[in-house]
């Protein structure tokens, strides 16, 4: 398992709250992917997350943003993260760990969708 360096970022679609720290992991994982969303969702449920706003303040926010190379689209999963390119909080993460990650519905390096996307507001933490 690897862990990247974190970061911290403005919010992006609810501006009225904190600002988030960012960071990604990148394992392996025996199952299905819907399994893994149930043990990210009973981690987020353990700190005590809460869905009370639409992208508002969360203690916990754990997103399945890969699944090796698999494409999923169901109603409780969609595979790459379906904000995963616009996003520089997600990519800069991944991007550390894997500097040559492709999307792979498209063979698009990673890396490149976050020099197009510029920073963001994505700032490194010690």
């Amino acid at each position: 398992m690897k862990i990247s360096p974190r970061y911290l970022t403005r919010p992006q679609d609810n501006l009225d709250q904190p600002d988030f720290i960012n960071l990604a992991v990148c394992g392996s994982f025996q199952g299905p992917p819907e399994h893994l969303l149930d043990q990210c969702q009973e981690l987020e449920n353990l700190a005590q997350r809460r869905r009370t706003r639409w992208k508002g303040p969360r203690t916990l926010d754990i997103d399945v943003i890969l699944f090796g190379e698999m494409i999923i689209s169901t109603p409780r999963l969609t595979v790459p993260h379906p904000s995963l390119e616009n996003r520089a909080f997600v990519l800069r993460p991944l991007v550390d760990l894997e500097p040559n990650l492709v999307l792979p519905h498209s063979g698009v390096r990673l890396k490149d969708l976050l020099e197009n996307l510029g920073d963001q507001g994505v700032v490194p933490l010690g």
